[in-house]
């Protein structure tokens, strides 16, 4: 399936890429499905492919979570834990969680056949909600910023979950993080003004607002 900034083609026809189960099991329906799309404003044309991650993206995956943590968090998480933060061990985290029973669905955007970007998003995970999925994480390479990785990320995420039956879609973002929230917002999501304090990451508490987006 092709997508183009200005227009969008249908998408009645994608493939389901998530059937969820008690464990909410990612499985391929079909053999592995494409989603091309192509930057119009770019010279060359280049085009973003998204795909279903796989365990082999588990490296790149990790380069990615580390470098896009390292950039976008600089002002806000403490600088000697962001120091701290191992490509080695994030990859031992994704190799384990893509070999493993998968809670949600897991995209990875490809750009010139490299990895650049990923997503996870399925149902919401705090506590069941009819209906309301959620935008688990999305981190895009540092140097692809503004590139539109994270839109068509995004884009792919929320379609999907509409199919499935979401009418409604929930996201943290840390507070202060203005590109996501821009992001996000360009997408329908406004604060919810429901916010939560989260020490798992570096130690020190870390302010994350929920932001909503309807789906009709």
């Amino acid at each position: 399936m092709v997508y183009n900034k200005a227009k969008q083609s249908d998408s009645a026809s994608a493939v389901r890429l998530c059937v969820w189960s008690q464990a909410f099991i990612i499985t391929h329906k079909r053999p592995s499905h494409t989603l091309r799309l192509k930057r119009a404003a770019l010279e060359n044309d280049m085009a973003i492919v998204l795909r279903n991650a796989v365990n082999s993206d588990a490296r790149r995956i990790a380069e990615i979570h580390v470098a896009a943590w390292k950039r976008a968090y600089t002002d806000i998480m403490d600088a000697g834990f962001l120091e701290s933060l191992s490509v080695d061990d994030r990859e031992e985290m994704w190799r384990n969680v893509l070999s493993g029973s998968r809670k949600g669905c897991y995209l990875v955007a490809q750009l010139e056949e490299a990895v650049e970007g990923f997503c996870v998003f399925g149902p919401v995970r705090e506590r069941k909600i009819e209906n309301l999925g959620e935008l688990v994480a999305l981190n895009v390479h540092p140097e692809c910023w503004g590139e539109g990785v994270g839109a068509s990320l995004v884009t792919r995420a929320l379609e999907v979950m509409k199919s499935d039956g979401y009418t409604s879609v929930c996201l943290w973002v840390v507070q202060g993080n203005q590109r996501a929230i821009k992001l996000y917002e360009r997408f329908g999501f406004v604060d919810s003004g429901i916010t939560k304090v989260d020490s798992s990451h570096s130690g020190d508490p870390i302010t994350e607002v929920r932001y909503d987006a309807n789906m009709g």
